[in-house]
């Protein structure tokens, strides 16, 4: 038989799927809904954490790395023209 087994030793619930019985089957299928469930739950957490951030106008995602200045050097250096340069723009090692 060719396919993934999969037999929990550590769980209270035993879930062997080797085992072609009707409850080991109930079990498979329990675990898989409830595995779908959380998955649909946590998507509407970040969508709602989403929605709540952006509400006041605050941008999501993560904090930038280069500060304004930086990227404008960035783009004056990528663009071929004369700037102060990246290294100008970092802060002093301390």
């Amino acid at each position: 038989m060719a396919g993934v087994r999969l037999r929990l030793l550590h769980d209270p619930i035993p879930v062997d799927t080797a085992d072609t019985s009707i409850m080991a089957q109930i079990s498979v299928k329990l675990l898989a809904l409830f595995a779908g469930m959380e998955r649909i739950f946590m998507l509407e957490r970040v969508h709602d954490a989403r929605a709540a951030k952006a509400k006041p106008g605050k941008p999501s995602g993560p904090k930038p790395k280069l500060t304004s200045a930086q990227r404008q050097a960035l783009a004056a250096l990528m663009a071929g023209e004369d700037g102060p340069g990246l290294l100008s723009l970092a802060p002093a090692a301390k």
